[in-house]
């Protein structure tokens, strides 16, 4: 049984810059040139174990940290900050100067006058508490950009220094960057590398000498019977079980003397299996179409299409399932670049005219050419000059009504092009061709493989890819998405499986499939895979003539079917959109609450705002969308940085009665709420207090005659 290899190399890679971090700090607390450093030894000390205490017990993270940005034009700072930049960058905090006229008296003016109407904003207090060390928003983005050298990360600054923020103070230290920093690689490299397997237990071989040891051309699922079948180079057709022992093998060609003359030329270059009717379609480099009935013990042939004017080398088959007597489509690239449609008018009732009835035991002889003269019951349409090459793969979408090929040429790699022409084609574009690809309309992707990598696309735009997923030695073969889960399976001439996630766009996985060849060279074709959904969950992969089994966990047991249904356990009793860092706030009655990236989709932190198992019954942002207030049931406030899960205060109830409405007054400086307890409570900031007291300075008494009063948001 071969052994699973994992990825190594993606692994060192997130793995070695978390301990080169770790590194620079034990290099800083041994330095002795920075006085800021100098100072805070011993604190940086207890923090940092701490958090590798905290991590080395936590079994499952408790704060989802957001994933990385995929656009190759804009991708994470993360990704380019280096050892050198830290270095720089604690170079710049240790000599950033605080304010020394005011340093000496700012604790107590500020404890003096914070909550009084003579601060109107955060500035004030920033100049007024700023300590050597210390960067406000405008020098940590000014520092970075100077050190990156671009522009292109002004949006991120502003979110990751709300994340450094914890306190809201609008100051960060180094110290405090590099918490953030720790906690950022080591959440990253948790869920990277701690993601379960779609597979269960390890891959099991399969093979038969009956099958004359040619390599695999196409496998596929016979539904009617549920079996599987092969299709060999030399026209070997094996029928195997769901357990995959051979139960039947035959050749494509028939054995009398005239036809083996003709054999030699065969060669299968691909089959389809046509599910709506039980036929399956093997076409030739003889320039022939084979349709063979499923319906019977033994595969029969039931139609010979012959002497087509070039070569098929990919077929693809479509029908519609609502329709039963619709037409259904037969699709198939050749040799010369040009794309074939067969419209099969009345599929159930036959393919071809028969018109001499010829018996069950005999082959249906039609001749290409003649074709015209069969239009009741097929049709043929030739799309030119699709490719300058080798059409290599084709698929079918029928909600466009187009068709995807690809081909080995560098000019038209890859197009997307309507069967009316009625459109402009897409065409990508990579330099050494397109081997294979599969669609997924659910993701909204396009993955192809190549002789260098595996790229995701985005079906509209064409100067480049979305990603370039680097991992494999050798030519990709083929690649298949399972959508489901949300990944890409690719397979390469090296015999290695890699298991890409569609979101991260890393590998989670890299399987090494010693296939059991005895001594022989390892054979391929363009299709490899077959991936078998509910309820046999299994990807099949051919190499040669063995077929490769890997058995996978049901697709509703890894939650993605789920995931896209429901978000929380618990009824949802709030949203907000945040215009600042262009996120969604959705809060939840068990008082958990979630921040999502509105372009991207993903859950960037959730954290748990739990009132003494009280539920969570409001919530709102502050003025400057900086802080989430939440209520509860039982009358408790509290003020959070959502960013990164860290409570700022708590507004003390004045009554146990359930909020229903907070509001932020700035140029009151003060916060103010309402509920069944018919009372209008002020609070005034304090930014050095946690607990806030109320004030029922606003006398209403009986004249709030509704129980419940909910407040607009303040503009």
């Amino acid at each position: 049984m071969n052994e699973i290899d994992y990825d190594k190399n993606g692994k060192k890679e997130g793995v070695g810059k978390l301990n080169d971090i770790y590194a620079l700090m034990d290099a800083l607390m041994m330095s002795p040139d920075s006085g800021y450093i100098k100072k805070s030894r011993k604190r940086w000390t207890d923090v940092r174990k701490k958090f590798i205490d905290k991590v080395a017990k936590r079994s499952t993270p408790v704060t989802v940290v957001k994933s990385f940005d995929r656009d190759e034009g804009c991708p994470r700072i993360e990704q380019h900050l280096s050892l050198a930049n830290f270095q720089q960058l604690m170079d710049r905090f240790s000599t950033t100067p605080g304010s020394p006229s005011q340093r000496r008296r700012g604790l107590i003016w500020a404890k003096n006058n914070i909550g009084s109407k003579r601060i109107a904003n955060n500035t004030e207090v920033n100049d007024i508490s700023k300590k050597p060390g210390q960067m406000t928003r405008r020098e940590f983005k000014r520092t970075l950009i100077e050190l990156l050298g671009t522009h292109k990360f002004n949006r991120q600054l502003d979110e990751i220094f709300s994340k450094v923020d914890v306190s809201c103070d609008g100051l960060v230290d180094w110290e405090d960057f590099c918490t953030y920093t720790l906690l950022q690689y080591q959440e990253l490299d948790y869920e990277r590398h701690n993601r379960e397997s779609p597979f269960i237990g390890k891959p099991k071989f399969f093979s038969d000498p009956r099958m004359n040891k040619e390599v695999i051309i196409r496998i596929l699922y016979i539904s009617n019977s549920n079996r599987y079948a092969t299709v060999s180079k030399d026209g070997t057709i094996g029928v195997w079980g769901v357990d995959l022992e051979l139960v039947q093998c035959l050749q494509l060609s028939p054995t009398s003397n005239d036809e083996v003359k003709k054999k030699l030329n065969l060669w299968v270059t691909d089959a389809v299996y046509m599910k709506n009717i039980n036929k399956l379609a093997i076409s030739t480099t003889s320039r022939d179409l084979y349709f063979l009935d499923t319906t019977t013990t033994t595969l029969m042939k039931q139609f010979h299409l012959f002497d087509l004017p070039s070569v098929p080398l990919c077929l693809d088959y479509w029908f519609d399932p609502l329709i039963f007597d619709a037409r259904s489509l037969l699709i198939y690239g050749d040799d010369i670049g040009n794309v074939t449609f067969l419209y099969f008018n009345k599929p159930h009732v036959a393919l071809f005219d028969d018109p001499a009835q010829i018996r069950r035991d005999r082959t249906c002889q039609v001749f290409a050419k003649d074709i015209d003269r069969q239009s009741e019951f097929v049709q043929m349409q030739v799309l030119t000059d699709v490719h300058k090459d080798w059409v290599r793969r084709i698929k079918y979408l029928p909600a466009h009504t187009s068709i995807v090929s690809c081909s080995s040429n560098g000019k038209d790699s890859l197009v997307v092009r309507d069967i009316d022409k009625k459109k402009k084609p897409y065409v990508f574009r990579v330099t050494k061709g397109i081997d294979c690809f599969d669609v997924s309309l659910l993701w909204n992707i396009i993955a192809t493989g190549s002789s260098d990598a595996v790229r995701l696309w985005n079906p509209y735009v064409t100067n480049k890819p979305v990603a370039v997923l680097k991992g494999h030695q050798l030519a990709v073969i083929d690649v298949v998405i399972y959508e489901d889960q949300g990944l890409v399976f690719s397979f390469a001439k090296e015999e290695t499986l890699r298991i890409w996630c569609i979101k991260e766009h890393y590998c989670l996985h890299s399987i090494n499939l010693k296939f059991p060849l005895d001594a022989r060279l390892p054979d391929h074709f363009s299709h490899v895979f077959l991936l078998q959904v509910s309820p046999l969950n299994t990807l099949l992969i051919t190499c040669s003539d063995v077929i490769a089994e890997m058995k996978m966990q049901n697709s509703h047991q890894g939650g993605a079917r789920v995931r896209n249904v429901v978000t929380h356990s618990r009824p949802l009793c709030g949203a907000l959109y945040n215009k600042r860092l262009n996120q969604v706030i959705v809060g939840c009655t068990n008082s958990l609450v979630s921040v999502w990236d509105f372009e991207s989709g993903q859950r960037i932190i959730q954290f748990s705002t739990a009132h003494d198992q009280e539920e969570l019954a409001y919530m709102t942002l502050d003025a400057d969308e900086k802080r989430l207030l939440n209520a509860s049931r039982n009358g408790s406030i509290t003020v959070w940085n959502f960013t990164n899960g860290h409570c700022l205060h708590r507004l003390e109830p004045a009554t146990t009665d359930e909020i229903t409405g907070v509001v932020d007054i700035a140029e009151r400086n003060c916060f103010i709420s309402v509920g069944w307890s018919k009372r209008i409570v002020v609070y005034e900031k304090d930014l050095t207090s946690f607990h806030i007291d109320p004030s029922l300075e606003w006398k209403g008494g009986q004249l709030h005659k509704v129980i419940q009063i909910i407040l607009p948001s303040y503009k």
